[in-house]
């Protein structure tokens, strides 16, 4: 009985192992929330964007977004490009909206492509 009390112990402890491993991330992540947005303005925390394409988001095309792309990965870039940002779905309320825990940004077109 104590053999069969370990074994599931053991099972268990390495069931919740494997599932509190982080996944590997493609080029574009889908899972969680995100838009596109064109770079109107760049900020020392981040940059100023305007939403071109909503995605899953809660953003309207047009709306100002400030994005945090202070994070590792985070490709070079400047006023004019588009770059798809995938967030965990919460906004700070201020005057434009900011984004603070994003997870990805990729180099787009205006429609989310890479």
């Amino acid at each position: 009985m104590k053999k069969l009390i370990s074994v599931l112990l053991v099972s268990a402890c390495l069931i919740a192992i494997c599932a509190c491993q982080k996944k590997p991330e493609g080029p574009l992540d889908t899972e969680n929330p995100y838009f596109t947005g064109k770079v109107i303005e760049i900020e020392e925390r981040g940059c100023l964007m305007e939403v071109t394409n909503t995605g899953n988001g809660n953003f309207y095309v047009g709306e100002r977004i400030i994005v945090n792309t202070n994070i590792e990965g985070c490709p070079k870039y400047k006023v004019g490009d588009h770059l798809r940002i995938s967030f965990d779905g919460k906004v700070a309320l201020s005057l434009p909206g900011q984004v603070l825990n994003v997870f990805s940004v990729v180099k787009t077109d205006a429609n989310g492509n890479p």
